[in-house]
């Protein structure tokens, strides 16, 4: 008898070990995940850190990871000269941020994407427009108004 209830508090217990791995863990992985990959990101390992970082369940992370996160994909999308993705994963932080600082920054780059990397100089000037008027007040204000006089002398230039 006494056998039979070492069985049974030995597997007791080992039932809930598993059902504590079951629920916690996934949490501790994505939080590993994560460090990884701002790791990678950091050592220029764009591809390793956007396959890293997906991996990262984004809900088992903390609101502000859960943004830096994409912030990172969409990053190294940038890096890898993939706009495409990353301004999908821009878009997509537009529609998650709650912060200001942090949408006009979003925007900002954006708006940098169009202008530098993909040479659009309509849709540059939409966004930068969009950035003046939404974030009047925002870090790089007298850059977006520069840039968007740039933007409207090249749309001008093509259209002549």
């Amino acid at each position: 008898m006494q056998k039979l209830v070492k069985v049974v508090g030995i597997a007791g217990c080992l039932g809930v070990a598993a059902i504590f791995l079951f629920i916690f863990y996934p949490g501790w992985q994505s939080a590993r995940q994560f460090q990884e990959g701002q790791k990678y990101y950091s050592l220029g390992e764009w591809l390793v850190s956007i396959q890293t970082l997906r991996k990262a369940r984004p809900g088992k992370l903390k609101p502000e990871q859960q943004f830096q996160r994409r912030q990172l994909i969409a990053s190294s999308y940038v890096q890898l000269g993939c706009y495409d993705k990353a301004l999908a994963e821009y878009q997509e932080l537009l529609k998650l941020s709650t912060l200001n600082s942090q949408l006009s920054t979003l925007q900002y780059q954006i708006a940098q994407i169009y202008a530098d990397k993909l040479k659009d100089p309509v849709l540059a000037y939409k966004n930068f427009k969009i950035y003046l008027k939404k974030y009047p007040d925002a870090r790089y204000r007298k850059d977006a108004e520069v840039r968007l006089k740039e933007e409207f002398e090249k749309i001008k230039e093509y259209y002549k």
